[in-house]
């Protein structure tokens, strides 16, 4: 017999051997694009150079693989062949043995337990037959051909027992993986003795055996157990052939054989068609590329010339000829020159607005489609009216007026829109100045009077806009306070063209909104991923200002969101120091107005309890009054950035806001006269404040001259900033290193504070330890002797200025690409506080010194022109000594948020205290800083030599491709990763990660907090030392991780090694100090002072808002190893917290047995990054020789607990019927009345969700959040804060959590409310069309692939791979945020039905779910914490939670994914 098997895999082989030959083809191809797109700048030579390379790589690796396949095919034809022998030996072997054995003619008749020598079995209960097929066992006769079903000669002896229903077959021996076919004819036998069915399994033998399980028609089950190998010459199919079948197969076979062949010859024909046609393709895109490098080589020419020729060449080239003909146009025709006159003139370049604009506005038909430098020709008209326009040649739109010669300030007629609107070509001298700034800006006024600045960036991928409304709350009618605020979020409630869809449509698109009200100004703002929705949502916010609906049914529920917005902030010590300083404000200016408003302010007087219209009046009139009065486009400004082209964008503009309509007749902005928030009589005071946390604190508030006011010069010359550092000012000699040293003092900040039209504050604030709250007189007394030293240095302020001057062109110049949503918000407010070419330039630069603004600045920093505010939590209790800066009289309270105060003049000892007439000895003026760089150079990638960075090429556009660093270990356990990137941010700036791992940190409450105090030590000792680095744009942070601690340096590369080596350097001496039996009064005196200071912070904890407070406590839930807040404060209350076993504790922990792993990224190399990191070696490390190397066993391991599903849970509380889900609740330590629930639904962990899991779980929380906002937040109204997310535990493990915070609902409501939520979204996901489902995964899609358009971005990615993977033994997995996109970009099933299953297996199945949920019970509500306390699945206290997480199981450990 021959037998064919070992061939049916060979097309299968082949096909692999082709897929496989295709994927290396791709991997071939996005390499070349990789590599040509690199050698860009080196020439064609190189190029072609390179492809002869790749090319013969190629040939050689077709070659090999054909090779390779040869003689796998030989190799595989030899196995074939001496398997066929040994089966023959095998067969012809048995054979002949069992003919010797039983050649006997008589009939055997065998007892109840059957004992044939090659058939035993036992517990067999009845008897066999000794007939197979109607005829006798043994004997002459022949049992029949499976085949052809008839007996023949020669075909042995069978046997076969009655079998009882059922049967369970049981192979052993060596051979029994060649007998299952021949088993297979064996039972098969049976098939026609019986029709009852059974299932036959098998026990034993190899897997081809254990994968041939089938189906025979018994029932009962019986063991029949076969011993092997002879049996398997009896039951194989082909024993039983006759000659004439065998012929016939074996014919059969060799058909089939042929046809394999047929096939596998055609397969290798279309695998070489492949291959030409993918050479054919691969040189028509050379050939294309090849004309593209020549394109971008010529584009990149004459970038280079424009750069060469400067801002101002580049401004007159493009704009003064133009200029020259419009002051003096050339004759023309008598005819013409009659009606009017006009202009053609011709240009190389394009007409530039902003930077490098088309000429779409004058020549839109004309202008080339291909090639932008293509030449062109612009007609302007200096007439108006349609004779002219009929007489342009193109078409389009035309100039109607020049307003401005000077700045072609131009006035347009664009017929296509329908408007005429006003445009000013902008000089890019503004511009030109931000190094990596390649974006094109636009300047132009609507007919309608809109200012608006249009900015394109094709590079970007999210669009952005803007509106900026001059109007907040100063304009609030006096009978409804903080109707501004409440008009801000009706706005977003409906509008006539688009009802209420706003947030749902940007949702969609992956993108966010939002809005704020200020004193005298509300923003607007949103951004979408998908540029394709920026119009829509563009469009949407139009209509804000067009048709919104104001529904009454609207009104009713957001008025208890604002009602919730407030009640959130009445324990918030910002917001009740805020309104403190508005409610003793002048009370004839708008200043002194209650701006967030509330249910009572808003209804006037009505009650949220009874509601509408039964109690109060509704707002709804004042709302539309208000909107008439402010919401015209006189009164605000509009910002757009886009990838959309200008001419595209503006279209955009002028069909959103054309219709906006213009300021009412007669309207003039409010004017608040010559009233200012503070006048004489509310200034020169001491006032005392009760803070409700323990927070202790001095602040010193000086009103100034209004920076808004141009007439002053403040506003370009920017003397605040000189102040501010000088008065802020933390290095040696400093007020505020005085202020520590004394260890009276914690921080100094300095600033320009509260700011609007007409009036402005400069403050100052001390941040006291409770020794310095006890000397409040010396604190205060100290800052004025160091405000005199400053006033008294008069002739030194004009070098601090060039200095403050310098560091902001610096900044400026290598100022990294904003993000879009922040700029255009931004850039809206500052079109009303500088001309447009200056919005960037105006806020950053400074104009030279100028001795009378800074005299008009000093003159008001004076005793009479101070309010201080004193912030202690021990008042109203009087010291035991008057102080001089103390207020007198009774106490009062704050009517909105009853902050408790007191408040006097500032009496005869304190004005004494604040006129010093002697210097104080610790304080000295500043050095001028030595760290401002002045090596701006860059690493050229190509050269690897340092060059001016603008001499670099234009660096390619933002990319979400990480940038993969190379590796180098300095020893065992200290690997260094480093990436070069000057050729995608050409700045001279560099980023530095080192991470020192060691399981002791996180090993008890008590070594936690001592390693935290160290680090507050080190940063203090370090701040006076480095601070003049960090104002020069190099800075550093040293901060404790549960697994180690980290060292981080960022800024300026110049001055960052040396800035990293004082840190390093710093922390081994600082040790041997803790260390020493006499350690200086100085550190001894920090190390108590951070003590305390970390004891306050950590107590204060209890008085965060309550969904803080639930986040916290469900993280207790849910992961394995958490320290309680209580047991680091207990360790902080500990007398034996000294500072030996600090320095002991973390030596063990820093220079002991521990791992690196570093990340230096930007502009420095692998020489420089080796020298770096051998320094950090040497000063940190020191000598390892003789300790043991920290292993992979020995790292901290942080996991995350598993939930446990319902049924789980009553098997821990003993069939008790627990409450389900299980909960964590809490009563609030303060007075906060809100309660709060964070509602978790556990989805596993990131290994058992792997990269599909993560996706599906990534879109099912940005769909929930849109969902649940909707319906909790604006439909139910729970309350103000309502949020869904994606939440990630220590040690991988993630879910869905749903967080809300209401005021009027109890944790048991709030948990009901979340749980129908949960149905209703199911229901949403399942009604949900496919067109709003792709547009959720493309939103989401983009979301993880967004560009890196930063170098913090880039290190940032790359670190949080570097840091997830860190004791899991593998490499980081730098595109895993691109593999879980990919899900979506290359799904093949239906998306839909993939959630539905991952949701209902994660969330819905009561057997399956795993929820839990944190409860905190507010204020006037605690009887329900007593209710729900001691109930099985309730936890009432960490004791509780504790006892539970020890019968839970963790998951699996995060870092493989």
């Amino acid at each position: 017999m021959i037998s064919l098997s070992g061939r049916e895999t060979r097309i299968d082989k082949l096909k692999e051997l082709a897929t496989a030959a295709g994927e290396k083809v791709a991997n071939a191809e996005r390499e070349l694009w990789a590599v040509r797109a690199a050698m860009a700048r080196r020439g064609i030579a190189v190029m072609k150079e390179l492809e002869d390379v790749k090319k013969r790589e190629r040939e050689e690796e077709w070659r090999k693989e054909e090779v390779s396949r040869r003689e796998a095919e030989a190799k595989r034809k030899e196995e074939q062949e001496k398997e066929r022998a040994e089966m023959e030996r095998k067969r012809t072997a048995a054979l002949h043995a069992f003919h010797q054995k039983y050649e006997a003619k008589h009939v055997h008749k065998f007892p109840n337990v059957y004992e044939h020598p090659l058939c035993k079995t036992s517990d067999i209960t009845t008897t066999f037959e000794s007939e197979l097929y109607g005829l006798e066992f043994g004997g002459d006769v022949n049992p029949p051909c499976s085949c052809c079903k008839r007996a023949f000669k020669g075909s042995g002896c069978q046997f076969a027992p009655q079998l009882e229903p059922g049967l369970q077959v049981e192979l052993s021996g060596l051979e029994a993986d060649k007998s299952l076919n021949g088993l297979r004819a064996f039972i098969a036998r049976f098939h026609r003795r019986v029709e009852e069915h059974v299932e036959v399994s098998f026990r034993g033998g190899n897997e081809a055996l254990q994968s041939g399980i089938f189906t025979v028609p018994i029932e009962n089950i019986r063991v029949l157990r076969m011993e092997f190998p002879i049996l398997y010459t009896h039951v194989k199919s082909d024993f039983h052939i006759c000659e004439k079948c065998f012929e016939t197969k074996i014919k059969s076979e060799e058909e089939k054989e042929v046809e394999r062949r047929k096939e596998e010859e055609d397969l290798m024909v279309r695998l070489k068609m492949r291959k030409e046609e993918v050479r054919k393709a691969k040189e028509k895109e050379r050939k294309q590329r090849e004309e593209e490098e020549q394109m971008w080589r010529k584009q990149q020419e004459e970038e280079e010339r424009l750069r060469l020729l400067g801002p101002i060449g580049r401004f007159e080239e493009r704009f003064g000829k133009l200029r020259d003909i419009v002051k003096d146009p050339p004759k023309m025709n008598k005819s013409k020159r009659e009606k009017y006159e006009w202009v053609v003139f011709e240009t190389d370049t394009t007409w530039s607005w902003g930077k490098t604009y088309t000429n779409h506005h004058f020549d839109s038909s004309y202008a080339s489609k291909t090639d932008a430098y293509q030449r062109a020709k612009l007609v302007v008209w200096l007439g108006r009216g349609e004779d002219a326009f009929r007489e342009n040649l193109f078409g389009g739109p035309f100039v109607e007026e020049i307003l401005s010669k000077d700045t072609l300030k131009l006035q347009i007629h664009d017929e296509n829109c329908g408007s005429t609107y006003t445009v000013q070509a902008m000089p890019d001298v503004a511009y030109a100045a931000v190094l990596a700034d390649r974006r094109k800006y636009l300047h132009l006024t609507l007919p309608n009077n809109l200012s608006c600045l249009l900015v394109s960036d094709p590079t970007i991928d999210c669009d952005s806009a803007s509106t900026h409304v001059r109007c907040g709350h100063f304009m609030d009618p006096p009978s409804r306070p903080g109707l501004a605020h409440f008009h801000e979020h009706m706005l977003f409630l409906g509008t006539s063209k688009y009802g209420s869809d706003y947030d749902e449509y940007i949702s969609e698109r992956g993108g966010s909104s939002n809005a704020y009200t200020d004193m005298e100004d509300t923003n607007y703002y949103f951004g979408v991923m998908d540029g394709e929705g920026f119009e829509g949502a563009l469009d949407r916010l139009g209509q804000f200002f067009i048709s919104p609906l104001f529904n009454e049914s609207s009104i009713s529920s957001e008025l208890l969101a604002v009602d919730s917005e407030y009640s959130n902030s009445l324990t918030s010590d910002n917001w009740r120091q805020f309104q403190l300083s508005k409610h003793l404000s002048n009370p004839n200016h708008p200043y002194s107005k209650f701006g967030c408003g509330n249910y009572f302010t808003l209804t006037s007087g009505g009650d949220r309890k009874v509601g509408l219209p039964s109690s109060g009046s509704s707002p709804r009139p004042s709302l539309l009054e208000f909107w008439e009065r402010y919401y015209h486009a006189s009164n605000f400004a509009l910002c757009c950035m886009s990838r959309l082209p200008l001419p595209e964008l503006e279209k955009a503009v002028i069909r959103s806001f054309g219709a906006v309509r213009e300021k009412p007749s007669g309207w003039k902005r409010d004017s608040w006269g010559v009233e200012v928030p503070w006048g004489p009589s509310e200034t020169g005071v001491v006032r005392e404040y009760v803070p409700v946390k323990d927070i202790r604190k001095v602040s010193i508030t000086f009103p100034i001259p209004a920076l808004s006011d141009a007439s002053t010069g403040a506003r370009r010359v920017k003397p605040h900033r000189v102040i501010s550092h000088l008065v802020g000012y933390e290095g040696s000699g400093s007020f505020r290193e005085a202020l520590v040293k004394e260890g009276w003092g914690k921080g100094v900040t300095a600033g320009v504070g509260t700011e609007g039209e007409g009036f402005c504050t400069f403050s100052v604030t001390v941040g006291l330890t409770t020794e310095g709250s006890n000397n409040t007189d010396e604190v205060v007394g100290l800052f004025w002797k160091w405000l005199k030293l400053i006033k008294d240095n008069r002739e030194e302020l004009k070098q601090y200025h060039e200095e403050q001057c310098k560091l902001a062109d610096m900044f400026f110049t290598f100022a990294s690409p904003s993000n879009p949503t922040d700029f255009v918000s931004h850039a809206s407010e500052m079109l009303f506080k500088y001309p447009p070419n200056e919005i960037l330039t105006g806020p950053s630069l400074m104009d030279p010194y100028d001795d009378d603004v800074y005299s008009a600045f000093l003159e008001r920093l004076k005793p009479e022109n101070a309010i201080i505010t004193i912030s202690d939590p021990s008042f109203p209790e009087e010291p035991p000594e008057r102080r001089a800066f103390s207020a007198a009289g009774e106490w009062e309270t704050e009517p909105y948020y009853e902050a408790p105060y007191r408040q006097s003049k500032l009496s005869p000892e304190a004005l004494a205290l604040a006129n010093p007439s002697t210097p104080d000895p610790r304080l000295t003026m500043p050095a001028f800083n030595r760290f401002i760089p002045s090596d701006f150079d860059v690493i050229d990638e190509k050269t690897g030599s340092r060059v001016s960075a603008s001499l670099l090429p234009p660096p390619p556009p933002p990319s979400s491709s990480p940038i993969i660093p190379k590796s180098f270990s300095l020893r065992p356990n200290f690997k260094v990763y480093h990436a070069t990137t000057t050729s995608r941010y050409p700045s001279p700036k560099t980023a530095c990660y080192i991470h020192l791992t060691s399981p002791l940190p996180y090993y008890s409450p008590v070594t936690m907090t001592l390693c935290r105090i160290f680090e507050r030590v080190l940063k203090e000792d370090l701040n006076v030392r480095s601070y003049d680095a960090s104002l020069a744009g190099a800075s550093f942070n040293v901060g404790v991780h549960p697994n180690g601690f980290r060292i981080v340096a960022s800024g300026f590369s110049e001055k960052l090694p040396e800035l990293l080596k004082s840190v390093t350097k710093r922390i081994n001496t600082l040790l041997t100090e803790m260390d020493s039996p006499t350690p200086p009064p100085a550190l001894v005196k920090s190390f108590n002072i951070q003590a305390e200071s970390l004891l306050i912070e950590t107590q204060n904890f209890e008085l965060d808002p309550p969904y803080e407070m639930a986040s916290y406590n469900l993280r207790l839930l849910l992961e394995e190893r958490v320290w309680h807040i209580d047991e680091y404060a207990s360790a902080l209350k500990s007398p034996s917290l000294t500072m030996r076993e600090c320095a002991s504790v973390v030596r063990s922990c820093v220079t002991g047995r521990v791992k690196v792993n570093t990340l230096t990224m930007g502009n420095v190399d692998e020489g420089e990054v080796r020298r770096i990191m051998e320094g950090v070696r040497d000063d940190v490390l020191g000598e390892q020789e003789g300790k043991p190397e920290l292993n992979d066993n020995e790292l901290p391991q942080f996991r995350s607990m598993q939930v446990p599903t319902e049924g789980e849970m009553k098997y821990l509380f003993n069939d008790t019927n627990p409450v389900y889900p299980i909960i964590y609740q809490e009563k609030v330590k303060g007075s906060e009345e809100n309660c709060a629930v964070e509602y978790h639904l556990q989805a596993g962990c990131e290994d058992s969700l792997q990269i599909p899991g993560s996706f599906h779980l990534e879109l099912l929380s940005h769909m929930a959040y849109t969902s649940a906002y909707a319906t909790l937040r604006t439909k139910e109204q729970l309350g103000y804060v309502v949020s869904a997310f994606f939440r990630k535990t220590a040690g991988g493990g993630v879910g869905l959590s749903v967080a809300v915070q209401s005021r009027d609902k109890t944790p048991k409501e709030i948990q009901d409310r979340i749980e129908e939520w949960v149905k209703s979204f199911r229901k949403e996901l399942s009604e949900m069309s496919a067109s709003r489902l792709n547009a959720e995964a493309l939103a989401v899609v983009a979301q993880l692939t967004e560009k890196d358009t930063k170098l913090s971005h880039s290190v940032g990615r790359a670190w949080g791979e570097i840091y997830a993977r860190e004791g899991t033994g593998r490499e980081p997995k730098w595109n895993r945020l691109e593999e879980i996109a990919d899900v979506y970009r290359k799904r093949e099933g239906n998306l839909k039905e993939e959630l539905l299953e991952r949701f209902d297996g994660w969330f819905v199945d009561k057997e399956k779910r795993r929820i839990a949920a944190a409860w905190v019970w507010g204020k006037g509500k605690e009887e329900g914490f007593e209710e729900w306390k001691g109930r099985d699945g309730v936890m009432s206290s960490r004791e509780e939670v504790t006892r539970l997480k020890r019968g839970l199981k963790c998951l699996p450990n995060a870092g493989l994914l």
